[in-house]
């Protein structure tokens, strides 16, 4: 619940403040230039605009041990198609 550390932050004194890195509805905003155009989600404008909230893009997959996972799966998936297995018989299969 994204309003919850606003919530938090008013109700609680002993909370000076909340970070994060993750906005259940991120995938709109983050990575698209917006400098331009008014952002319609009032949650999102109250935690960027509260002096006791930073929140950042979600930057987890930067990190060398996540490009690796990305490097190594990927080139199995490379490996597996190559030898036929697709579709339903793959492990990283998301089908119904």
């Amino acid at each position: 619940d994204s309003s919850m550390p606003r919530r938090c932050c008013r109700a609680y004194k002993s909370i000076p403040g909340y970070g994060a890195d993750v906005y259940e509805n991120e995938r709109e905003y983050f990575f698209q230039d917006w400098s331009a155009r008014s952002i319609p989600d009032p949650t999102l404008i109250n935690l960027l605009g509260n002096n006791q909230v930073l929140l950042t893009a979600h930057q987890a997959f930067f990190t060398q041990e996540a490009v690796d996972a990305i490097v190594d799966t990927t080139l199995n998936n490379i490996k597996l198609f190559s030898e036929g297995i697709t579709m339903y018989d793959h492990p990283n299969n998301f089908l119904p």
